[in-house]
């Protein structure tokens, strides 16, 4: 890859070597061009941070929340550095009063708040390992990670308590002392005393630590400071181990990121806390914000905001169109979004601006890609810097990173933040080559910035930690400026029957283009050579279909409905021809499922990832149903299409021998039937009910062929079986046997032959030429017959038996003889 804007080469690629594939070059960020940023002088821990930002800055408001007047949220009211370093230390002083020393295991559970930040400042005092319990899994997680990393005490927001309760008694063998944010009901303190734990409110608690002193101890940079559980997509959370030496060696890349991009952090900035602090994208930006003495408010939730832009009440659509496409298009052009459009910032975004709080400078995206419409219309409407991140737990969050004003990073995370190396390695299974013209391949990350290890799971630890380098999982692409774009996921890929890989999210994104569904889940195995998929339609896009087919508008009916199914299959299809994607790529069968994918049925993780094992769990009946269902079809399209096939390349002309006759009332019989036999493949069409086929002039020339089936076929009659041109009766009804030479078209026979176990018309012949039209196993159907025979398959006709009868017994001396 030539020289990039934003990124230099440090060392050189590497070809695929002793089974290893092959490894591109390593860049950093040009930020970093002659070395990364060095340590912030004094700051070794987390304590640090909040230790010497009090000292610079004691009266600064640090942590705010709105007060409730009346029911209603009112004003900010903040809390300085001073004040809450005071509670911070009574907090510490009532933990250690529990007989809770260094490297004790503390678990704080709820929504974020300031007795969020207070509790895990006391744990980054005292050298504890603050242990985020995750707001959005529920309780099974929960006791996991309570039980796993055996937390003695759990700060828990009042409203969680409940969800703690659950996990009783299983989490009880390390949990004994519960402290509330709030308040503790009688209910909760007798349930909790029961199994001989001990719960407080927050103001009780801050009573233990009062006329008490306990030394902090010595902290070093490779002391562990957190375990942060990844919710994951497959199996049991994993606990991710971040030291001090992670989280200061970020915050310095993280300050000379913004120094060069002219938007450095200042003691008046604001953040507004909105991520969950047990998520470590936000816990790692609060702590950049604490490191410059900024301020810290905790968003209550208000659905209001929301409310008004969806509404529309306050953009008036003609105006905002036009000034929004003109300041885009300035954009595009390379204009600072300040300078690109400032009459229409004044007259129309500053409403949208006003509605984001007024001040907001710099809007920092992550944990889950923004679509490049919504990032597109965030940086024009928002009147501020809309940057677009990513990064994992395990690289302590920052990773990537986009840049103000340029708008050709759109879709894409950005450069590498400057306190990292970065390559990509090759797939080779998935086609994603390190070292091609358009680079591909997983991300490998090394810096100072990488996790500890997992807790308790050095297995894993080995997995993805390699030679310093930390492989993410994640398939990526080094844009001409670059920057990153993530197109796939390196896990995320099985092979099917006839063994081509398939990488299902690259697909699911794909698929995700078609604008009536809402979510798309793709499932295939190595047993199944086809793909199938559980969608979520759009309500009001199918409901507006349905509309407009004369389809009732009920949301679930139509989920259930094939032709709404038929519908939605059509589009996915249409979309795979319009991204050119492989054959075996194409989903075949759809399931729709009117209520979307959700975390309550525990289907999705709280970032909004898939939880495929858990899909497939929740939908294994329809899963198997489809499959099952589809497998008949195929199995008997594909039939038809190899016969087809062999008739397109062999068509011959053949003769034909058939009887035709007229039933009478209260005959048993449907459909006339023709009995053909010959030595090689032979031709014959049906003739509708009721109608005789035409004859030729020549009826005495027939060749039966073989006697001993004609006779057969003769006894089984009570007419004559005279071959010539005459009619005989048979059972009192006229027969006229009619020979003739005629040329099959290869549409009429493959629209007559299908398969037998759908009672429709069935042959037997040579095996060679004929077992695809013949419903029977391989192994049965081995001879070279001489005979071939075809009938309705309703049996009403003594001739029909006669054939079905000759069938039979050379299938079942066929059959014996394979015993």
């Amino acid at each position: 890859m030539a020289q990039k804007r934003f990124i230099i080469e440090i060392e050189h690629a590497k070809e695929a070597k002793d089974g290893k594939p092959s490894i591109g070059p390593v860049y950093r960020s040009v930020f970093a061009k002659d070395s990364f940023p060095p340590p912030i002088e004094g700051l070794d821990s987390c304590w640090d941070i909040f230790r010497m930002s009090v000292e610079k800055y004691p009266d600064n408001p640090m942590l705010g929340r709105r007060e409730i007047v009346n029911g209603k949220p009112g004003k900010y009211v903040w809390q300085t550095y001073k004040e809450v370093f005071d509670l911070v230390m009574k907090v510490g002083n009532s933990v250690r009063s529990c007989g809770i020393g260094e490297g004790g295991r503390c678990g704080i559970y709820g929504a974020n708040c300031p007795e969020w930040v207070m509790s895990m400042e006391a744990c980054n005092a005292h050298g504890l390992y603050c242990v985020p319990l995750y707001d959005t899994l529920g309780a099974s997680a929960v006791e996991f990670i309570i039980c796993h990393a055996e937390v003695t005490i759990a700060f828990v927001e009042e409203k969680k308590i409940p969800e703690v309760l659950k996990t009783f008694p299983n989490t009880t063998k390390y949990l004994r002392t519960i402290v509330s944010f709030g308040k503790v009901t009688p209910e909760q303190r007798e349930e909790v005393e029961k199994f001989g734990l001990t719960i407080y409110s927050w103001h009780e608690f801050l009573l233990l630590g009062v006329d008490k002193q306990f030394d902090l101890p010595v902290k070093k940079k490779s002391d562990i400071c957190t375990i942060m559980y990844t919710s994951g997509t497959t199996g049991d959370p994993k606990g991710v181990m971040l030291s001090n030496n992670s989280i200061v060696t970020l915050i310095a890349g993280v300050k000379r990121f913004l120094e060069s991009v002219n938007e450095a952090l200042n003691v008046k900035d604001v953040y507004l806390s909105y991520l969950p602090l047990a998520h470590v994208f936000d816990r790692v930006i609060e702590e950049c914000f604490i490191n410059h003495g900024a301020s810290i408010g905790f968003w209550r939730g208000s659905e209001c905001l929301i409310h008004k832009i969806s509404s529309g009440g306050f953009l008036k659509h003609t105006l905002f169109n036009v000034a929004y496409s003109y300041k885009l298009h300035n954009m595009r052009k390379g204009h600072k979004h300040a300078e690109a459009a400032p009459l229409f910032d004044k007259i129309v975004f500053s409403k949208v601006k006003q509605a984001l709080g007024g001040n907001a400078r710099l809007i920092l995206s992550g944990a889950a890609p923004l679509a490049t419409h919504v990032e597109a219309f965030l940086r024009v409407v928002a009147c501020s810097h809309v940057l677009q991140g990513y990064g994992l737990t395990e690289t302590c969050a920052g990773t990537f990173v986009s840049l103000p004003n340029e708008l050709d990073m759109l879709g894409t995370v950005g450069p590498p933040v400057p306190n990292v190396d970065v390559c990509l390695e090759s797939v080779p299974e998935m086609g994603y080559d390190a070292l091609s013209n358009t680079p591909r391949g997983e991300i490998c990350v090394r810096g100072e910035t990488l996790f500890s290890g997992y807790y308790k799971r050095e297995d894993l630890t080995k997995e993805v930690l390699i030679d310093g380098w930390f492989h993410t999982g994640d398939i990526g692409e080094w844009q001409p400026n670059g920057s990153m774009k993530i197109v796939d996921r390196k896990k995320n890929i099985f092979k099917l029957s006839q063994g081509e890989y398939v990488a299902v999210e690259n697909l699911e994104n794909v698929y995700g283009l078609v604008p009536d569904i809402d979510s798309i889940w793709i499932y295939g195995n190595s047993f199944e050579s086809f793909l199938v998929a559980v969608v979520n339609p759009n309500k009001q896009a199918l409901e507006c279909w349905a509309e407009e087919n004369g389809l009732p508008r009920d949301f679930n009916s139509l989920c259930e409905n094939p032709k709404v199914k038929e519908y939605i299959l059509g589009e996915l299809t249409r979309i795979a021809k319009e991204k050119k994607l492989k054959g075996f790529e194409f989903i075949k069968v759809v399931h729709l499922d009117p209520v979307p994918f959700d975390m309550d049925r525990d289907l999705l993780t709280p970032t909004f990832k898939k939880k495929r094992p858990q899909l497939l769990k929740y939908y294994q009946n329809v899963i198997d149903s489809v499959y099952k269902s589809a497998t008949r079809h195929f199995l008997c399209e594909k039939a038809r299409k190899a016969r087809r096939k062999r008739l397109e390349i062999r068509q011959m002309k053949s003769e034909q021998i058939m009887a035709g006759f007229k039933p009478e009332i209260g005959l048993p019989f449907t459909g006339n039937v023709h009995c053909c036999w010959k030595k090689r493949r032979i031709g014959f069409k049906e003739v509708p009910t009721g109608e005789s086929p035409n004859g030729t002039e020549n009826d005495s020339k027939t060749d039966t062929g073989d006697g001993n089936l004609k006779s057969e076929l003769s006894q089984s009659t009570s007419g004559s079986s005279e071959s010539s041109n005459q009619s005989s009766e048979i059972s009192g009804l006229p027969v006229k046997v009619l020979v003739g030479r005629s040329e099959v078209s290869v549409e009429e026979e493959s629209n007559t032959l299908s398969c037998l176990s759908h009672g429709s018309i069935s042959m037997i012949g040579k095996r060679r030429l004929m077992e695809d039209a013949v419903t029977v196993e391989k192994g049965i159907v081995a001879g070279e017959f001489a005979f071939f025979a075809a009938y309705d398959g309703h049996g009403g006709s003594r001739i029909a038996n006669a054939c079905r009868d000759r069938l039979h017994k050379l299938l079942a001396k066929e059959i014996e003889g394979c015993k």
